[in-house]
């Protein structure tokens, strides 16, 4: 990979990173490592261990300072929320990551670059990186504005107002399942997107949410779905 692609993806990322060896190995899958000669020589999968590692860390403790109101389940249910891979490879994706990570040819031929488990690897990779290359602090600064409004929305549970857990709630009251949220698309140049999520139930789709993050359209997506069951129910 030629070096200004290496610092276009720097530049991505929303703070700076000084080697760009490990920047490198963060977004080398495994697949590529016998087939690209531009990737690096190692995988990013002892990275990807190591950010996941720092994730849960830096979540945890924004949740430990948020409220003395969470208890230890509550704090494990949001954590949960916030670290699964499918959040984490929204976010690669809202980022505009996937257009770099460095693939095989049989992994990107199969799909492997929109693959949740690559995005997320992904992400948790150039977490780790960022930790090694900086430190603590600039990673949880990376996390921060990557996670930021996820968190933020999450939290609003804490003292209601929150139209995901309102929908959660309703879903589990009448149907036993939860809502299941979905990006239908994603427009717009990486530094200012559009994304449309659709939440859908038992597979019927009852809302969409149009948003310049993952967790506004998400969160219009909800409350368009409550206002279904308000009418219907």
């Amino acid at each position: 990979m030629p070096r200004d692609m290496l610092a276009k993806l720097e530049s991505m990322i929303p703070v700076s990173v000084s080697n760009m060896e490990l920047l490198l190995e963060a977004i080398t899958h495994r697949s590529s490592v016998n087939e690209v000669s531009y990737g690096a020589s190692q995988h990013n999968e002892r990275l990807e261990f190591l950010g996941d590692a720092v994730l849960d860390l830096v979540i945890a403790d924004v949740l430990m300072r948020s409220s003395e109101d969470l208890d230890e389940g509550k704090m494990t249910q949001y954590k949960s929320g916030i670290v699964k891979g499918d959040t984490l490879a929204l976010i690669a994706l809202e980022n505009g990551l996937d257009k770099h990570i460095i693939l095989g040819v049989g992994e990107e031929r199969s799909g492997g670059r929109t693959r949740t488990s690559n995005l997320a690897g992904l992400l948790e990779a150039i977490i780790g990186a960022v930790y090694l290359d900086s430190g603590l602090p600039t990673a949880k600064k990376l996390i921060d504005e990557w996670f930021g409004s996820l968190i933020e929305v999450t939290l609003l549970e804490v003292g209601g107002g929150n139209p995901k857990g309102d929908l959660q709630h309703l879903c589990q009251t009448k149907y036993n399942s939860l809502p299941d949220y979905s990006v239908v698309s994603r427009h717009g140049p990486d530094h200012s997107p559009e994304f449309i999520v659709k939440v859908s139930i038992n597979g019927k789709g009852i809302g969409e949410g149009k948003g310049s993050s993952l967790a506004e359209a998400e969160r219009k997506a909800a409350q368009a779905g409550i206002r279904v069951f308000e009418t219907k129910h």
